[in-house]
């Protein structure tokens, strides 16, 4: 239900004051599932944009597809201070 009736009746209220509708076509998706699974797998602590390269496509739809697949996606972060269990004990 669009605007409180059927999408048939605003199909013909467009056709009877001549405006035509087209809906979307899909879009042809760039990145292969399985190859991106087996990319990810062979290269485990790689960033988005070293996978997204060899696709032709950004890193936000690499994101994209490995979260609807939950697949994490963290790679070490080699900055974070370590923190030492010593330390915590002490203080």
């Amino acid at each position: 239900m669009y605007f409180g009736c059927s999408q048939s009746t605003i199909h013909r209220k467009l056709k009877r004051h001549s405006i035509f509708y087209h809906p979307k076509k899909q879009t042809k998706k760039k990145i292969d599932v399985e190859a991106l699974i087996k990319h990810k797998a062979n290269n485990p602590e790689a960033k988005l944009k070293e996978l997204a390269e060899p696709f032709g496509c950004s890193e936000q739809a690499v994101y994209r597809v490995l979260k609807m697949l939950n697949i994490t996606h963290e790679p070490k972060d080699k900055y974070k201070k370590k923190i030492d269990p010593e330390e915590l004990k002490n203080s």
